[in-house]
């Protein structure tokens, strides 16, 4: 070895020449102190740090005068970087005594980066609070150390310290500051932070510090953000794009991480490890098994696969995804070494793909196979026994991991207390609940979100109150889950307790999961201008968040205002997902609006995320049904790989709404015939087509499979649907009978029985009705209304239907709509009351009201009362868009 013109030894020669009992200690001690300094600078420049410390210890064994300030600082390095905190102490110690800590700043920097990373942040925030001049570097160690460290609050802190003494940050300063910001979901912060680096104008200098910042707006979906700064960059690597593409992953924009990734490889970047496992996450996620394929290829001729097992697990995980569970297999059978990851992976995609069984099968021939399951085997086990609700097999596993002490881990308890939750076992998960010795917070927080998962809201409500009874600090976790039960149970008013909690505490109200809780709670409860208060108040939103805005919307028939939210979302460069495309095809099909349909349909297509997705399908479906374009519906049926009865139901749904009942009988024998079994909503729609066409054979014959099936004690609307079959059949006493023993009765049920009587012309027994409805504190509807009104004006009772349209306003609080209108216009018209009715018809908009005008109309003909027609002819014509209509009653009124 050549350095600093000393003489070069290896370990064992400078060993050797101390342990020489020949020459006298003083001669060689000089030389030995040259050559040992010399030797470890020259193994640390040759990447050697374990002969680094080797020597340093022989240093101390054999008195060798103390390493200058540069050996102490390579030597406290490669403490950090082996996380070796005993040895890091020891040379502490040694620097203390020689008092180069004080002395050199570059010593105590790295001791205090030392200490951070080997999680040792007491000793770190010692050795820098002992040290008299604390510059960037030295801030900046502290800093690191406590986002290393999982500390990103006291990370944030420190760098508002820094700045508040006068520190100016460096690039690595920001980019610890920064990764602060993502754990912590501040985006406010994040945004304050990135215009500080433009106003230094370090973002174009520094690679790494742009790829931090791609990578951070790309995990809060700030998707044009992150692609600004990418293209801005000079020099774009590998981490720069798959920065981007993993954000698009985690917002589930496939599509785009592929061609951000096609893009990466056009400008000559190559593909690493990462990138590859995120095209592998895409392809699984699209379930575009013909591309993961090709990857596959690609990895094969590379020579990615089979070495350290990691794009091997990631291609069993996508087959998996993609359903080809057979390429899975392979690909795990091929395995030089079947890690646990691959065994939990290959699991895993057998239980999503619900093959549950087999995954149990595969858990047990696993452990034939000698190998131990660990916690996250077992977890994988636990969740496939709780997705078929398999509690013998789950308690054989709980038994096992009881008996391997293995029960007190955070994961395998939650696990275990979520799978009796699933198998509804709720009993047995308090007992679980109870038995733990030591109750922290996330165990509380494991039963709260079983008692969410196994559908008992009210009890995790309880719960929630319990935690707070007893003074358990409720996390982002915890408030999530009661506002999660609070949205289940429609309880407004704890929501809002829950909600004041949060603004008080202050420590989550800007925390993103918390934020897209509160307003998916608030909209889900009906509360839609709340629930956009709280959406407009998050410093950040995400697809979640508009998700659940729009969801509320739809749900509560502002579908105008999803449109705009779409518009919005956009131009905020977020990408919409399978919900979201689901919430606009619900609203567009409300608003009859084909052509965004038909747009949306397109881009859909061309983001490919149709295939394989059955829920999407079946929305689309049931959108152009509802819109009346059947044959654009039927064609989509069609080339669906997969069907399930929801896909049925949205075909039959359209041409029931539509008057082909025939098609609508024609599709439900074919889903018959194809082994699918009708569901509730598929006999109701069959019932409706049966009632319109009359088939009360056929009606009978399904009346039979609905008690074969005892739908009748389970669903409100499949008793209605029979009622109305068979009263439209004339069948009355049929209807009466099915009536009378149901034990759940609606509105809809009463009204039901009671337009059966109406169309007979049993008036009295629909007046009946009415007053034994009210009896029971059933309370009436619309249609309840213009089946009584109409009754009044066929028999011509002008009092009564006074009445009902007095009692529907004043005392039900629904405001009349056009049919109450024209039902008692025409009771006036039939008793010659035709003054009184326009006197009611001046209320009404002429233009709006159509109908009502051409009652008045008819009754002054039948009347014959021309001069009384022409007023109201002339009042009606005072609205020129009405004059095309009256026009062609001009013949009606001219009766001399």
């Amino acid at each position: 070895m050549r350095g600093h013109g000393y003489q070069s030894f290896s370990s064992s020669a400078c060993k050797n020449v101390w342990c020489n009992g020949k020459q006298p200690y003083n001669v060689v001690k000089p030389l030995c102190d040259r050559t040992l300094n010399d030797l470890n600078w020259s193994c640390m420049r040759s990447g050697k740090p374990l002969d680094v410390l080797n020597f340093y210890s022989q240093m101390q064994t054999y008195g060798a005068r103390p390493p200058d300030a540069r050996i102490f600082v390579a030597i406290l390095k490669e403490c950090g970087a082996l996380q070796d905190l005993e040895m890091g102490q020891r040379v502490h110690t040694h620097i203390t005594e020689v008092g180069s800590e004080k002395d050199n700043r570059f010593v105590g920097s790295t001791l205090v980066d030392m200490y951070a990373k080997c999680h040792s942040l007491p000793d770190a925030k010692r050795v820098f609070e002992s040290l008299q001049e604390r510059d960037v570097v030295v801030w900046t160690a502290l800093l690191g150390g406590y986002v290393e460290c999982g500390d990103a609050e006291k990370a944030l802190f420190c760098f508002e310290e820094m700045q508040r003494e006068g520190i100016s940050p460096n690039c690595i300063t920001y980019i610890c500051t920064l990764k602060a910001c993502a754990i912590t979901n501040k985006v406010y912060k994040a945004l304050e932070i990135h215009m500080e680096i433009e106003r230094e104008g370090v973002l174009e200098k520094n690679l790494s510090l742009g790829n931090c910042l791609i990578d951070l707006y790309a995990k809060f979906g700030y998707f044009s953000k992150a692609t600004e700064i990418l293209e801005r960059l000079p020099i774009r690597d590998v981490i720069s794009w798959t920065a981007l593409a993993r954000g698009y992953l985690e917002y589930l924009c496939n599509e785009e991480a592929l061609q951000c990734l096609d893009r990466m490889r056009e400008c000559g970047v190559s593909a690493n490890s990462v990138s590859l496992l995120c095209e592998l996450q895409a392809c699984g996620n699209m379930r575009a098994l013909d591309k993961g394929r090709h990857i596959h290829a690609e990895t094969e001729r590379y020579g990615w696969l089979r070495k350290d097992g990691i794009v091997d697990n990631a291609l069993i995980d996508m087959y998996g995804k993609c359903g080809s569970l057979l390429d899975a297999r392979q690909v795990f059978d091929m395995l030089l070494v079947k890690s646990k990851v691959s065994w939990s992976i290959l699991i895993t995609s057998y239980t999503d793909n619900g093959l549950a069984d087999e995954a149990i099968h595969l858990f047990r021939e696993m452990q034939l196979m000698v190998i131990s399951p660990d916690t996250v085997m077992y977890t994988c086990c636990l969740k496939a026994c709780g997705s078929i609700g398999a509690l013998i097999e789950g308690q054989k596993v709980h038994a096992e991991i009881a008996r391997r002490g293995l029960l007190n881990a955070v994961a395998v308890g939650n696990a275990v207390l979520d799978m009796y939750g699933k198998c509804h076992a709720v009993s047995k998960a308090e007992e679980i609940f109870e038995s733990f010795s030591v109750r922290n917070l996330v165990t509380w927080n494991a039963l709260l979100h079983g008692y969410i998962e196994g559908g008992h809201p009210l009890k995790a409500i309880r719960h929630f109150e319990k935690m707070q009874l007893e003074g358990i600090d409720a996390d982002a976790v915890t408030f999530v889950g009661g506002l999660k039960s609070c949205r289940e149970l429609g309880i407004i008013d704890k929501g809002l307790e829950i909600h004041a909690d949060i603004v008080r505490g202050g420590s989550f109200e800007g925390n993103l999961v918390v934020g897209n809780t509160l307003v998916d709670m608030y909209a889900g409860c009906g509360l839609v201008n709340r629930a956009r208060q709280v959406f407009d108040m998050l410093p950040a939103r995400n697809i979640i968040t508009w998700n659940a805005l729009m969801s509320g919307y739809v749900e509560y028939g502002s579908n105008e205002e999803v449109i705009d939210c779409l518009e919005q979302m956009r131009s905020d460069g977020i990408f919409p997902d399978v919900i979201t495309y689901m919430c606009i095809l619900k609203a567009c099909s409300n608003l009859a609006a084909t052509e965004k349909i038909m747009e949306i349909h397109e881009e859909l297509e061309r983001r490919s995320l149709l295939k394989g997705n059955v829920d999407l399908s079946n929305t689309l479906i049931d959108s152009y049904a509802k819109c009346g374009h059947l044959e654009m519906a039927c064609c989509l049926f069609k080339c669906l790989e997969v069907s399930d009865p929801a896909t049925w139901n949205a075909l039959i749904a359209g041409y029931v709404e539509h008057g082909q009942d025939e098609m609508a009988l024609k599709c439900f024998a074919q889903m018959e015939y194809g082994g699918i079994m009708a569901d509730s909503i598929t006999l109701i729609c069959i019932l409706k087509a049966l009632g319109n066409l009359g088939l009360v054979g056929q009606g009978e014959e399904i009346h039979a499979e609905i008690e074969r099936r005892g739908l009748l004690c389970k669903s409100i609307n499949v008793g209605s649907s029979l009622i109305d079959m068979y009263a439209k059949c004339g069948c009355i006493a049929r209807a009466q009978t099915v009536f009378d023993k149901l034990t759940l009765r609606g509105v809809i049920s009463w009204t039901a029985l009671m337009a059966g009587y109406a169309q007979l012309g049993q008036s009295q027994s629909v007046f009946a009705l009415f007053d034994k409805m009210v009896e029971d504190m059933i309370e009436p509807d619309i249609v309840t209304f213009v089946i009584l009104l109409t009754v009044c004006s066929r028999t011509g009772l002008f009092n009564k239907s006074q009445m009902y349209f007095e009692a529907m306003n004043q005392g039900y609080g629904i405001l009349p709509q056009i049919e109450h209108q024209v039902c008692l216009l025409d009771v006036l018209g039939r008793l010659g009351e035709l003054e009184k009715a326009l006197a009611v018809l001046e209320k009404l908009s002429a233009c709006s009201n159509l109908v009502a005008w051409h009652a008045v109309l008819s009754a002054c003909r039948a009347s014959g009362n021309p001069e009384l027609g022409k007023q109201a002819f002339e009042q009606a014509r005072s609205s020129d868009s009405c004059n095309a209509y009256f026009n062609h009653w001009m013949g009606l009124i001219s009766l001399n």
